[in-house]
C-alpha cells in the first residue's frame, strides 16, 4: 500500500521505480548514519551494499540521479563502518555479482553445446532482429534525405 502511494505524489507512474529507489537509498544512508558501525557492518552485505551495487555500477541504465545518490550513500556508509570493513563487504558483494554473472554466461554457453539446433535457431532470430534494425533505419535516413521527416537539431 505504501509503494502505491510513492508513486502518486506527483511522479510519473513508470518513474515509480525511481521514488522508491531513491527512498531506499536515502533509508540506507539514514540508517548508516544512527546506527552503530558494528551493526552497520553486519546488514552491509546482505541487505544494503547489493542494490547501491547494482544502481552505480551494475546496471547501464540505471537514473543518473539515482546513480549519484547511490554514490553519496556509498561514501556515507565508508565513513560511518570503515574503510577496511566497506572494502571487504564491497569486494564480497562484486564477487557475489560476479560469480553469478559467470554461471549465467556458463549456462549459456553449455546450452549451446547441449541443444545445438535451438542455438541455431537462436542465432538465425538474432540476425532477422538485426536486418530489421538496419532496414529500419535506412528507411528513416531514406526519408529524412527526401525531406519527409522533419529534423531537429537540438
Amino acid at each position: 500500500a505504501s509503494f502505491k502511494v510513492l508513486t502518486l505524489v506527483g511522479e510519473k507512474k513508470d518513474q515509480g521505480w525511481v521514488v522508491r529507489r531513491r527512498c531506499i537509498f536515502q533509508l540506507f544512508g539514514a540508517l548508516s548514519s544512527k546506527l552503530d558501525p558494528s551493526e552497520t557492518a553486519s546488514y552491509l552485505e546482505q541487505s544494503i551494499l547489493p542494490p547501491l551495487y547494482l544502481a552505480t555500477e551494475g546496471h547501464s541504465d540505471t537514473n543518473e540521479e539515482l546513480k549519484s545518490l547511490a554514490q553519496q550513500v556509498l561514501e556515507l556508509i565508508q565513513k560511518c563502518v570503515g574503510d577496511e570493513s566497506f572494502a571487504l563487504a564491497f569486494a564480497k558483494v562484486r564477487g557475489v555479482f560476479k560469480a553469478k554473472r559467470d554461471e549465467r554466461s556458463k549456462k549459456r554457453k553449455q546450452e549451446k553445446v547441449i541443444n545445438p539446433q535451438e542455438a541455431a535457431r537462436q542465432k538465425r532470430m538474432k540476425s532477422q532482429r538485426k536486418m530489421k534494425s538496419k532496414k529500419r533505419k535506412k528507411a528513416l535516413a531514406k526519408a529524412i534525405r527526401k525531406g519527409e521527416l522533419p529534423v531537429s537539431m537540438n
